[in-house]
């Protein structure tokens, strides 16, 4: 059993969110290990792809300075790719907070199919619009007058 994070896209009513509600798998993501650049520009992670690039460059450059063996080599690309495996669903779920989705709930099931259909089972029918959001904030207040600041937060300039 997989645990999936469910994103709305919060300020739109339930019918349409739900429509567009993501799910991203919680935990290691094996597509982000061992397919890292084609797992990165599938999800439109490109800042994530950029860094693999310099990543294996960086590797590379030191394989070639200091005459490292293939397997030395190959250790150290793991590193890389062994952060990405785990930090997989937080740069997936980073990127859809950018988009303005909320994490609303959690289902869990052996695929999203299974996961989806658990959520829209149940939790979806009970589950509170997102909420909208949030507004600008109103102008500052202006600043006090001459006499009347309070420095030291013990005294108030009325009394």
């Amino acid at each position: 059993m997989n645990l999936y994070g469910v994103f709305l896209p919060a300020g739109e009513g339930s019918g349409e969110s739900l429509e567009r509600a993501a799910f991203v798998k919680q935990g290691f993501s094996h597509e982000a290990f061992w397919l890292t650049p084609l797992w990165t520009a599938r999800k439109g992670l490109w800042a994530a792809l950029g860094f693999w690039i310099v990543w294996v460059a960086a590797v590379t450059g030191l394989a070639l300075a200091f005459r490292l063996d293939g397997p030395v080599a190959g250790l150290i690309y793991l590193v890389g790719a062994l952060a990405f495996g785990l930090e997989g669903d937080r740069l997936e779920q980073s990127q859809l907070t950018k988009y303005g989705f909320a994490l609303q709930a959690f289902a869990l099931g052996d695929t999203a199919r299974e996961a989806e259909q658990v959520f829209f089972e149940g939790p979806a029918k009970d589950l509170a619009p997102p909420p909208p959001p949030p507004e600008p904030l109103e102008e500052p207040a202006p600043p006090p007058q001459a006499g009347t600041i309070d420095l030291l937060g013990l005294f108030h300039p009325e009394n």
